[in-house]
């Protein structure tokens, strides 16, 4: 009668892969390579984090994909991995790494935490938003004076402009202008001025006269605008 022991710890029971126990073999054997740290670029204003070209939230799907494809397989065939991200304060966080898995046909799971050091710095859009950065103009015009109506158009833009910021950090008011017969917008975010000038015009049932001035040229030479939306109410 055939039985098997493993020649490190002498353990007869239990699973084994390639003769040896499954805790000795997983200890004499790296099956998954795991970076011991990761530095990220972080906005020490809106705390996202640059994942390569990108800024991200710290939990979005960008950083988590990105953490799974530094995970290397040794002689394990890799089923699932889950992430789970965990900060311990402003400038340090871990992610917690649970690999599934076969190795030798035998079913493991694999656990490590990842150290992930933040490097301060300021991203793409907080950098223009601090430098008074815009790109468009709204100019709301009214046909009488009417300060209450005014006001109440103003919070409207206001309240579009808000909602879009969730997906555009340069969705913003930057600067507010008082005219004889309405207000002017100046806006970071072009789509932003757009959209919230062609939705308060579709309310008034008036039209959105576009305009656009050239005030340079890019690296690849495409011309940079600055645009203006004019809605009469």
């Amino acid at each position: 009668m055939s039985f098997k022991f493993c020649p490190k710890c002498g353990k007869k029971e239990g699973v084994f892969i390639k003769g040896f126990c499954k805790e000795c073999f997983l200890q004499d054997n790296q099956l998954i390579l795991f970076p011991e740290k990761i530095q990220f670029q972080y906005c020490n204003r809106c705390n996202k984090v640059r994942v390569q070209r990108h800024w991200v939230e710290f939990d979005s799907i960008n950083l988590v994909d990105f953490l799974k494809s530094r995970i290397k397989p040794k002689d394990f065939e890799i089923q699932d991995i889950e992430v789970e991200l965990e900060e311990v304060n402003e400038k340090e966080s871990n992610a917690l790494i649970e690999v599934k898995g076969l190795a030798e046909g035998i079913p493991l799971i694999l656990k490590n935490r990842i150290k992930l050091e933040k490097v301060p710095g300021i991203c793409d859009s907080c950098m223009k938003i601090s430098s008074d950065y815009f790109e468009a103009t709204i100019q709301a015009r009214f046909k009488e004076k009417n300060p209450a109506q005014e006001e109440k158009v103003f919070f409207e833009f206001q309240k579009l402009i808000e909602e879009m910021s969730k997906k555009d950090p340069l969705s913003r008011i930057a600067n507010k202008g008082k005219t004889n017969n309405g207000f002017d917008l100046i806006l970071s975010s072009n789509r932003a001025a757009r959209l919230s000038a062609e939705r308060i015009a579709r309310k008034y049932n008036s039209k959105v006269v576009r305009s656009f001035s050239v005030v340079g040229v890019d690296k690849t030479g495409k011309e940079k605008r600055r645009y203006t939306y004019c809605v009469r109410v």
